[in-house]
């Protein structure tokens, strides 16, 4: 046992087995002082490094250099005397635990010191080492307890205040209720959910008779589900709410949550009726569209029946010309008017692709011929790469969508280009590829997943009208052939529009 007799605190070498206790004695009597000296001296498992003050601002001062793990205070001190003793040192030293020894012998005067503030109250003359020892360690831990509570009700309020604070600032509206649907709280965003000046106090049930079937309390935690419900201030509102039990303020309460969802509501019930108006009015442009072009065919044959019959007769050689041009620009409207027919038809109905061996070689020599001219007058070579070639596939939608990427090659060559048709067989000699190359300016990369869109067109010159329906045509009759369009870099500049057909002579539709 090591006892330090001076105001200092001396090296105490310590082992696992004992516990230290810095143990300051505030008394000014040598005799209690050694009385105090003797029992802390007995053998026990308790090492103490035992300090003196002969006055109570001494003490308090020796307390603010190194605070002790237990104060034994004498009440009656020169510069101190009574219950004004205690009371001082609890007000200086509020966060240090003090047993009272004193001389006097008063029942009711200890029961007033433990109701102020001290851990114990001992008799000088009738306190023996082991009652003194067992104070002090029960002092200890009984205040190492309370600091410990203090210190978690301290934490569990400041962890509440956030609770609240992050309720009370919630975008969401937030109420607190108990198992039978009586509100603790509600967040400003609740109130005015429901349109009331107050809600705390209230039932949940008395403005939401149906909330129970809807989101039980009787669970620990709900789904998320929607409810709709008039206001306080006749306004109908739509909400998602939700659940969660949970402990407030000591009592079993539920956490209810309203997520107000009313304008998106009203957001995707004013954006079904554009939707549903968007598809009628397509249904009548399709429907007048349909009808124009259907009744353009008549007027169109009957024309180029008219400069046929012309052409027949004797001319001059401006004249054929003239008329030859004619009979290119019906075509070409002819070939629009039937690419419309066929896109919406598409529309609304399926496309019959007929396939049967076709020489593939004088099917494309024979589109190209209509071209000729067109290339000749300004100075356009045209060339055909492949050889002899059968291969399953339905001629005329073919036929048609070779016209149309080359249509769309001769509309965007400058003067003095050049058109090249590739076609052949794949290495396994399974797949037919095609491809028509020319001299423009390419398509962007930006716009090549859109290029065969309907009604979408990269040609925007008075010279070039684009329409956006030929590669449409293009794109549907490749894929009901099961085959696949695309256009990428030509090399040297241009752009390259390829498609490849499996062999396949099942009949497809699209």
């Amino acid at each position: 046992m090591l006892l330090n007799l001076n105001s200092t605190k001396e090296s105490v070498p310590l082992t696992d087995s004992l516990r230290y206790r810095k143990v300051l004695l505030i008394e000014d009597s040598p005799a209690d002082r050694m009385l105090v000296r003797q029992f802390l001296s007995e053998p026990s498992r308790e090492c103490f490094s035992l300090h003196f003050a002969g006055l109570l601002s001494e003490g308090l001062y020796e307390i603010k250099k190194e605070i002790p793990d237990i104060v034994l205070l004498d009440l009656n001190l020169p510069d101190s005397s009574g219950m004004k003793t205690l009371k001082t040192f609890l007000k200086e030293a509020p966060d240090v635990p003090v047993i009272i020894m004193t001389s006097l012998d008063d029942e009711l005067l200890g029961l007033d010191t433990i109701k102020t503030g001290a851990q114990d109250y001992l008799f000088k003359w009738n306190t023996s080492p082991e009652t003194l020892v067992r104070s002090i360690n029960y002092a200890v831990e009984r205040h190492t307890l309370k600091q410990f509570c203090q210190n978690y009700a301290v934490h569990l309020h400041e962890s509440e205040q956030k609770l609240f604070n992050i309720i009370n600032n919630s975008p969401d509206s937030i109420l607190v209720v108990d198992d039978d649907g009586l509100i603790k709280f509600a967040n400003p965003m609740a109130v005015r959910l429901f349109g009331l000046r107050t809600l705390t106090g209230t039932s949940l049930y008395d403005f939401l008779p149906g909330f129970g079937f809807v989101c039980p309390l009787d669970n620990k935690s709900s789904d998320v589900r929607e409810v709709e419900f008039v206001n306080n201030e006749g306004r109908l509102t739509t909400a998602e709410v939700s659940s969660v039990e949970m402990e407030w303020a000591g009592l079993n309460v539920h956490l209810v949550f309203f997520h107000d969802i009313t304008r998106r509501k009203q957001i995707e019930k004013e954006l079904s009726l554009t939707n549903k108006r968007l598809k009628e009015m397509d249904g009548m442009k399709s429907d007048l569209a349909h009808f124009i072009v259907h009744d353009m065919k008549g007027p169109l044959g009957a024309v180029m029946a008219n400069i046929e019959l012309l052409g027949l007769k004797r001319c001059g050689n401006e004249d054929s010309e003239y008329l030859n041009l004619a009979l290119e620009d019906i075509y070409k409207l002819q070939r629009m008017v039937n690419n419309i027919l066929d896109v919406l038809a598409s529309e609304g109905s399926s496309m019959s692709v007929r396939k049967k061996p076709t020489d593939v070689g004088a099917l494309i020599a024979g589109e190209s011929r209509s071209f000729i001219t067109m290339a000749s007058l300004r100075g356009i070579e045209v060339r055909l790469d492949g050889g002899p070639l059968s291969f399953p596939l339905d001629a005329e939608l073919i036929a048609r969508t070779i016209s149309n990427l080359l249509m769309n090659a001769f509309e965007n060559t400058p003067d003095g280009g050049r058109v090249i048709v590739s076609y052949g067989l794949d290495s396994s000699g399974t797949e037919l590829s095609v491809s028509v190359s020319d001299s423009g300016n390419g398509v962007p990369d930006a716009i090549k997943e859109r290029i065969f869109d309907k009604f979408f067109s990269t040609c925007c010159g008075a010279s070039s009208p684009g329409r956006g329906l030929g590669l449409a045509f293009c794109f549907m009759a490749v894929n009901g052939h099961g085959g696949i369009i695309r256009v990428e870099d030509a090399p040297g500049g241009g752009a390259k529009f390829v498609f490849t057909l499996p062999c396949s002579s099942q009949e497809d539709t699209i």
